[in-house]
């Protein structure tokens, strides 16, 4: 987790020098004692994947949106990396424990949001959030994503692979600097 930090933090600056603006002043959240606490309520109802508790240890949230120079062009959704706070896994609890019988109905499981998806990400409405549906036995994958079922770790590189932009590895023939945005 260390590594990844270190990471999203270098591509924070490097997008920042490039000329990209961030809609949030902190896009890299560090975790909280609201964080924690969140945490400790959700896991009063559903066990969570080591990999996420060990995530909410560490950070509070990821924003990688906002809006880039000009001169890169190419791609509709570039589906900025986006993490969210345990804040709204309390709101789909909410949801969950309003009516369990009809949240079991359509969903099967309790679905731990993620982050919205790419269309929701551009003001575009669009298909389920990405989540990772906790089941009694797993995988804890972060679903619903166009890039397949993947570990939040490994959704969390495949994004810095991509300078914090995912939807860059659908699209051909884009500007975007990836190679020189890297950490």
């Amino acid at each position: 987790m260390e590594d990844i930090i270190v990471k999203l933090s270098g591509l924070v600056k490097n997008l920042e020098q490039a000329g990209y603006q961030f809609v949030s002043a902190t896009p890299v959240r560090m975790a909280t004692n609201q964080t924690a606490d969140s945490i400790a309520e959700l896991e009063k109802h559903f066990p969570l994947p080591q990999e996420l508790r060990d995530f909410y240890r560490r950070l509070d949230s990821i924003d990688f949106s906002g809006t880039p120079p000009q001169a890169w062009g190419g791609c509709e959704y570039p589906d900025p990396l986006m993490i969210d706070s345990p804040e709204s896994a309390l709101a789909e609890l909410s949801d969950y424990l309003a009516d369990t019988e009809s949240y079991l109905e359509a969903y099967e499981v309790f679905r731990f949001p993620v982050s919205p998806d790419y269309y929701h990400k551009a003001n575009v409405s669009g298909g389920p959030f990405y989540n990772i549906a906790l089941s009694e036995d797993g995988p804890y994958t972060v679903t619903n994503t166009p890039y397949g079922d993947l570990a939040l770790l490994d959704y969390l590189s495949f994004a810095i692979r991509w300078a914090g932009f995912p939807g860059l590895s659908r699209t051909m023939g884009h500007t975007w600097p990836v190679a020189q945005l890297r950490p």
